[in-house]
């Protein structure tokens, strides 16, 4: 350090700027979207030579630790898999959700069946009610349908339904599979493997520029949270390590 080196306060307002960067040198990098608020937590573990007087005699530091977490406004499907997962896939495709479809029993003799509008692509019975009433329809074995009971060919997308329930107004849910979107696919792995990614936090404003870099952290927590008349904001837990040149962290100043 220079010795008339000059440091200068300054305020940091804002949530900033937060980016992610996978261990691969090929990984996508990836801004947290629309940055809620970041927190890194920097915390050391003391320890105290104490004899027979009141205070410590030493204290030294033993273990240290660094631990963050930042909220987004934005689901982004590459900072998950790359930060979190890791051993995740990545596809094309998606299942879309088809809520209280609106359909009617046929009126007239025979086959009763609705074949719902993405049959061909039809994935996951979510049931049926009735559209009026919202009584609960009941699934069964395909030829035992009965009043208020349906059976469903998930070949087809193709509801069954029982002579009585005919001109019945109903609502059908369902999944089905799309081909745009993407599909984040997870299986069990082995433990013991925990990815690694680089942090980088930036803020600027009329004051000044601050930034850090962590080199190497891991994330042990993702949450998701849906609430009534609010957005969903994810929430991504980690923790810093060294990274294999026993770099931990940088931080930058005015």
């Amino acid at each position: 350090m220079a010795a008339d080196a000059v440091f200068q306060e300054q305020a940091i307002f804002g949530s900033g700027r937060l980016y992610g960067v996978g261990g691969d040198t090929l990984s996508t990098p990836t801004e947290f979207g629309t940055l809620q608020d970041v927190s890194i937590d920097f915390s050391l573990t003391k320890k105290e030579l104490r004899g027979q007087n009141i205070f410590p005699e030493k204290i030294g530091r033993a273990e240290a630790k660094i631990t963050g977490k930042a909220k987004m406004g934005r689901i982004n499907p590459i900072l998950f898999q790359k930060l979190f997962f890791d051993f995740g896939t990545m596809a094309t495709g998606r299942e879309l959700l088809a809520a209280g479809e609106a359909a009617s029993v046929p009126a007239s003799a025979g086959p009763y069946t609705i074949v719902v509008a993405n049959g061909a692509n039809f994935k996951t019975d979510l049931g049926v009610k009735d559209a009026n009433t919202g009584a609960v329809f009941e699934k069964v074995a395909a030829g035992s349908e009965a009043t208020g009971a349906y059976s469903v060919d998930p070949t087809t997308g193709t509801y069954t339904f029982d002579a009585s329930d005919a001109n019945r107004a109903v609502l059908i849910s369902y999944t089905y599979s799309d081909t745009s979107g993407h599909t984040l696919s997870v299986g069990n792995t082995l433990a013991g493997v925990a990815p690694t990614f680089q942090i980088i936090v930036w803020n600027e404003d009329d004051e000044g520029k601050h930034g850090i870099r962590l080199y190497a952290c891991s994330s042990d927590k993702l949450a998701f949270a849906t609430k009534m008349g609010d957005f969903n904001i994810p929430e991504l837990d980690f923790a810093a390590q060294a990274d294999p040149a026993g770099k931990v962290f940088d931080e930058w100043f005015e």
